[in-house]
Order: structure tokens, then C-alpha cells, then sequence
């Protein structure tokens, strides 16, 4: 065993708690000491030396400490060394250091798990653990504690920890420095706990960590949605580009959309509106740029330009429903283009679901002009009949026909761009004391057109 400051720090805590008079401290190493010469531990400075010839301990022995403790590293025997110089040092004897016999003294426990004996590695980790994380009631050290212990240092609170709680630890520079500083069995076994607890999405969280791409998790997430919400076949292409990248082979939508969940819920907390709009970003230059999947953008309710496409198809709904008289077809598609742009997350807060909303409703005002004044003249010069007919060229008008109208052209007016309510209102001079700044059925209609083509140019509101 290779020996640390922390295990040498470890090794002298345990071996104080027996010997609480002792200054001098002997352990056994066979491999050269790489640390510094003088380490802290628990508040006191000690000197470490090593003496590999009984010559050099003596030296060793002799040297001026002034109030230093002194750890002296050797490999050699208890004959070699000297009854007289064991009689100085910590229990009379020369520690051997053996990691689980270590740790048992650390914690303070009379007895370790059997089935933490064969994870070598995991004692080095404990033995690193935070003083407070130290104490273990019960007597034993079990395997579940051990590993709370160890998780401990990668930002975790328990061994089971939930979807949320492990992405959000992964996403941290202080885990993918405690995932490299395992060996490769430690990492096998890390993935075998994580597996047990959160399934494929926990081994698919740790191969994008192992691919040193930690800081992009929680963006990966939103994106591997995305990929999955599409079924076309352009999308596998973009998929195996993802796999690629991030190192994720085999995920299905399932997986996908569990970790997207999760991104939610991190994302979604009350102090982190910054932190949102950076992983929204951050998945959206994935996907569109380093992906080159922009293609299936707009099956994203998270992502900008998922939201972009979404507003754009509205626009596009809007002028073919404008170029023709929109069927119930017409209405039905432009109604589910409107829905998707509300399903998108930050389509309430840009304001571009309640703009969809309007434009929907002014293009169902307009398929049924046929039964409601273009205008107040016409109001007043096409009565109708106590049967509902029109009386073309009648100079009479009905009360109900005027509120309708009115009712119904200041839903329009209101739905419009304010841009283009004003220069309808501009353009109107009627010398009539009934003068309308109402728009006609077919300014309406030129109006909405322009505005649904600066809408799919401009993309939704930043």
C-alpha cells in the first residue's frame, strides 16, 4: 500500500486514541515517501523521516524537534530497529500498515463488513473521508455505510440518492474530480451501486461524466428528449451523433425522457433562473450546432429554437389559412400549432403563446365574415330579415347587428401587431359622425399576412 498524507494522518490519529502520551510514531513502509516532510495532524505539526538503516534512525532519533511529533517510515524489522528505540515510539511497536485494519481504527469499529474486504480502493477512499463523516455507531462498518461514506466525496447525501440529486452532483467539477481519482475497479463497482438504484439512467449519467463532459449533462439531457421524440428517420442520424459524442450507447426514449425530467426539476428551482437559461443555451448549441440537428428542433418544448419552429409553423398556418377560405382542416392544424407553442416552456414567458392565441382567434373572425359585417357601412347598409336574411341595398340597420360587429372587429383590432393597428387606423377618413377605426375584412387580411411573414423570419421574441 502506497502510502499518503491522509493515511499517514489517519494511521497516527488511530494510533494516538490507544497511546494519547505518544510523540514518536513508527510505521511500516516499503516504498519510498513522495509527501511533504511535515504534515498536520489533528491541530499538531509532525515531522515525517524515513529511516531504512538503524545508522539513519538513530540520526533520526537524535534530530531537534523542539514541541513536533515524528512519524518515522521504515521497512525495517523489530530486531533491526532496537528494543531501546521501540520503547520510544507509539504502543512499543512498529505499525504494519494494512488498509481495513486502518480504517477499523480510524472509525473506531470492532468489526468491518466481509464484503468490503476485497475493495482495496475503497479504504484508501475512506480513509480520505471528511473527520465528521467518521463516526459510525453500532460497532460495524457496513457495506451500505461505507459507501454512503464514499459518495459522501463525490457531493452525494446518501448511497440511493434520487434522479435529481445525482445529476445535479454529476454536473459538478468536485464529481468528475472524484470520479478520475478512482482506479478502473472502483469505477466498475461505482457504476454497479449507482446501476442498483437509478437504473440505466445512472450508468448513462456516468459514461458522459467518463467522457469528460460532466459540465454538459444537464444540456445532454434536455437533448436526448428531443432525439427520441422523433421517429422519422432523419432523426437517427443526429442520434448516433449524439451516442457518439457523449458516449451513451443504447438509451432508449424511456431513459431520455427520465433524464430530461430530472433537468427539469434541477433547472426549475427558484434559484436557479440563470442557471435555466445557460443549459437551454448550452442544449441548444448542441443540438444545432454540434449535432447539426436542427432539423428536429422543434420537437424540443425546451429548447429556443425549438420554440422558433414552433412559432414559425403558427405563421405558416396563418398565411395559408389567409390565402384561401380556411376549412375546418385549416382551423384544426393552425389550433394544434397554437397549442404547441403554449406547451413550450418559455413560450408564457416571451409572450408568443398569448401572441399564437390571438392570431388563431382572428383567423377563426375571418372564416366566418361571411355571417358578420367587413365593415360599419356595410352594417348599416345590409340589414337583415326577421329570418336572418340579408335585404342588400335596405338604408336600415338592427341594433344586434351593430353590437355584433362591433363586438367582433375590436377582437380582431386587439389580436393585431400594434404596428399594424396603427397604420389601419391611420389610414381610415371617413367624414361619417359614425366614423370607424375598425379594420375592413380584407386590411385584416393583408395586415395578418405581413405579420406572419416577419414572424417566420424573426423567430419568437427574446
Amino acid at each position: 500500500m502506497v502510502l499518503t498524507s491522509r493515511t499517514v494522518e489517519a494511521l497516527v490519529t488511530a494510533l494516538r486514541r490507544k497511546d494519547k502520551a505518544a510523540t514518536v510514531f513508527a510505521i511500516e513502509s516499503k516504498v519510498p515517501w513522495g509527501g511533504r516532510p511535515e504534515i498536520d495532524v489533528d491541530g499538531r505539526r509532525t515531522q515525517v523521516r524515513e529511516a531504512r538503516s538503524p545508522l539513519r534512525l538513530r540520526e533520526v532519533l537524535h534530530e531537534a524537534r523542539g514541541n513536533d511529533d515524528l512519524v518515522i517510515l521504515t521497512d525495517l524489522d523489530s530486531r533491526a530497529f532496537g528494543r531501546e528505540n521501540l520503547a520510544k515510539v507509539a504502543l512499543r511497536r512498529i505499525e504494519p500498515v494494512q488498509p481495513w485494519p486502518v480504517v477499523r481504527l480510524l472509525f473506531g469499529v470492532a468489526s468491518v463488513d466481509p464484503r468490503l474486504v476485497r475493495h482495496a480502493w475503497m479504504a484508501e477512499r475512506l480513509l480520505s473521508a471528511q473527520q465528521s463523516d467518521r463516526v459510525i455507531p453500532g460497532g460495524t462498518l457496513d457495506l451500505e455505510t461505507a459507501w454512503g461514506i464514499v459518495l459522501a466525496s463525490f457531493g452525494l447525501r446518501s448511497a440511493r440518492p434520487s434522479d435529481e440529486e445525482f445529476l445535479e452532483a454529476a454536473a459538478t467539477p468536485a464529481f468528475a474530480l472524484s470520479y478520475k481519482g478512482l482506479p478502473p475497479e472502483g469505477r466498475e463497482e461505482l457504476k454497479c451501486v449507482i446501476q442498483d438504484s437509478l437504473d440505466r439512467l445512472g450508468t448513462t449519467i456516468l459514461s458522459v461524466v467518463e467522457r469528460g463532459l460532466g459540465d454538459q449533462v444537464l444540456a445532454a439531457g434536455l437533448v436526448a428528449q428531443c432525439l427520441f421524440e422523433v421517429h422519422d428517420s432523419y432523426a437517427l442520424p443526429v442520434r448516433g451523433a449524439f451516442a457518439e459524442r457523449f458516449g451513451v450507447r443504447g438509451i432508449d426514449g424511456v431513459v431520455a425522457s427520465r433524464w430530461a425530467s430530472a433537468v427539469r426539476k434541477v433547472i426549475s428551482r427558484a434559484d436557479s433562473a440563470a442557471m435555466a437559461s445557460r443549459v437551454r443555451a448550452q442544449a441548444d448549441a448542441i443540438l444545432v450546432d454540434d449535432l447539426d440537428g436542427e432539423a428536429v428542433a422543434h420537437a424540443s418544448a425546451d429548447l429556443p429554437t425549438g420554440l422558433a419552429q414552433r412559432v414559425r409553423a403558427v405563421a405558416e398556418c396563418v398565411e395559408r389559412a389567409l390565402s384561401r377560405a380556411p376549412d375546418e382542416h385549416d382551423l384544426a392544424e393552425l389550433r394544434g400549432a397554437v397549442e404547441r407553442v403554449q406547451q413550450h416552456v418559455m413560450g408564457a414567458a416571451h409572450g408568443d403563446g398569448d401572441r399564437a392565441s390571438m392570431a388563431a382567434r382572428l383567423v377563426r373572425g375571418l372564416s366566418q365574415q361571411h355571417s358578420v359585417p367587413a365593415g360599419l357601412e356595410q352594417a348599416v347598409r345590409t340589414p337583415t330579415t326577421a329570418a336572418g336574411s340579408t335585404v342588400p341595398g335596405s338604408p336600415c340597420v338592427t341594433a344586434s347587428r351593430c353590437r355584433r360587429f362591433g363586438a367582433h372587429s375590436s377582437r380582431l383590432l386587439r389580436a393585431l401587431p400594434r404596428s399594424a393597428r396603427s397604420s389601419m387606423t391611420a389610414s381610415r377618413q371617413r367624414p361619417s359622425r359614425l366614423r370607424c377605426r375598425r379594420a375592413t375584412s380584407s386590411e385584416s387580411n393583408t395586415s395578418l399576412r405581413g405579420w406572419s411573414r416577419r414572424l417566420r423570419k424573426r423567430g419568437p421574441s427574446r
